[in-house]
């Protein structure tokens, strides 16, 4: 099975920053393209070429895919409202430090409402926690829930979390345009933030619901940092998304229950038992997403040298042998003095005379 991992692991990990840019850029331009397609401003090929630009200057650069899109939402928002237009440039302009650096986030936070669309609402959170620990969950998930209460809010639509999500699939660019095209810029503003606070209780309901999709993320990123849970490996983490996604149940429907704004029928049987399959989904979908992670990030099998080793075994065998060095003699043993002969006393004899 080795043989099989090892290369997509070695193409991803020696291309890591180039197939994560490669995602991200795909990514933006499909939510360019989906939201192009939902203001009619620009013709079909337009549109089209608008998203291929994206796509191409992300392949390069990110922050260069971030000012074409940014750039090319601003016809668009014209249609709807100057005043909204005026106000998007405004925070795009202030955030671009924020949105640059992470990226990844701020695509999962504008993704809300279309993963509320397939009941995937839960996912930025708990998946940024699983990511990027406690702090990145909490911030992902705060700003997700703060972001889908103000597109339901510009769309017209109830504003909490509970209702919005059942009903996201009515979110439409038509009932935005609807109320924001004839309003002045007061307006705008007022109608901006009054889905948020038409009494104490409603801006209390918010805020917590908010914190609760904020501290699903942080809970999931600081538990599974836990060494008693991360050496259980998959089943840790599952738990830890588990918690995560009881939060995060409890924020939709315990919350606006608990502050009499909503009905008690609310937490009866078959509404809880949709939200539990709804965020078992997103568990499910969460869990795979962070197995290929992990398993992208993991060391590279070890590669099989069968026929390497088998050289080098044939190469020792055809070594010479060093010859082996006499064994030195005892110290006891006596080399024996040689015979005298009789030709060295001869040529003594002659030297006498």
């Amino acid at each position: 099975m080795s043989f099989l991992l090892r290369p997509p692991l070695s193409l991803y990990q020696n291309n890591r920053t180039v197939i994560n840019r490669a995602l991200s850029a795909v990514w933006l331009s499909s939510l360019v393209w989906l939201t192009l397609g939902a203001l009619p401003a620009y013709p079909a090929r337009w549109r089209a070429v608008i998203a291929a630009g994206v796509l191409t200057v992300g392949l390069w650069t990110m922050e260069g895919a971030f000012y074409i899109a940014m750039l090319a939402l601003l016809y668009p928002l014209y249609h709807i409202s100057i005043y909204v237009m005026v106000l998007f440039l405004a925070a795009a302009i202030l955030l671009r430090p924020i949105i640059v650096t992470h990226f990844s986030q701020t695509l999962l936070v504008i993704s809300v409402p279309l993963l509320a669309q397939v009941h995937l609402e839960a996912v930025p959170a708990l998946l940024a926690g699983l990511l990027w620990g406690a702090e990145g969950g909490m911030w992902v998930g705060g700003l997700a829930a703060l972001w889908f209460k103000l597109l339901g809010g510009m769309s017209g639509l109830d504003t909490d979390l509970g209702v919005l999500v059942r009903s996201s699939s009515s979110l439409s660019a038509g009932a935005i345009i609807d109320r924001f095209h004839t309003a002045n810029s007061l307006e705008t503003l007022q109608r901006l933030v009054e889905p948020f606070a038409p009494s104490s209780t409603v801006a209390l309901s918010h805020l917590l619901q908010i914190l609760a999709w904020g501290m699903a993320g942080y809970m999931v990123g600081g538990m599974v940092r836990r060494g008693w849970l991360d050496e259980q490996g998959l089943l840790g983490r599952v738990f830890c998304l588990v918690i995560g996604a009881t939060l995060f149940v409890a924020g939709n429907l315990w919350v606006p229950v608990w502050l009499e704004l909503q009905p008690e029928t609310n937490l009866t049987a078959p509404g809880i038992w949709s939200a539990v399959m709804d965020s078992l989904f997103a568990i499910s979908v969460v869990a795979l997403l962070d197995g290929c992670y992990r398993l992208l990030n993991r060391p590279l099998p070890a590669r099989r040298r069968r026929k390497a080793r088998g050289i080098a075994q044939g190469r020792k065998t055809r070594k010479r042998v060093a010859p082996e060095s006499p064994e030195p003699l005892p110290l006891s043993h006596k080399i024996p003095e040689p015979a005298p002969s009789d030709q060295d006393d001869d040529i003594i004899m002659i030297e006498l005379d």
